[in-house]
């Protein structure tokens, strides 16, 4: 019996969630987005960037976070999706 391999898809996906999490890229990103939403800036790009800039400087000088228990970050294949 010849056991299927998972298709190209879900091997990117599980790629992509894998390199997410361990950078915590999702969870910047959200936070970043709701102070977007709330402040509504005259130049959204500008804002975004000196946001990650701020994030940047302070990844530098602190520990490594965990975002294990985060929203999107759990074990279905496409977290925050219902079809997933």
């Amino acid at each position: 019996m010849l056991l299927k391999s998972p298709p190209k898809k879900q091997l990117v996906t599980l790629r992509a969630k894998s390199y997410l999490e361990k950078h915590g890229i999702q969870s910047v990103l959200h936070d970043m987005f709701v102070q977007l939403i709330e402040r509504l800036p005259a130049d959204p790009l500008a804002y975004m960037v000196d946001f990650l800039d701020r994030q940047k400087d302070e990844c530098e000088d602190v520990a490594p976070r965990d975002f294990s228990q985060n929203p999107g970050l759990g074990d279905a294949l496409y977290p925050g999706f219902a079809d997933g």
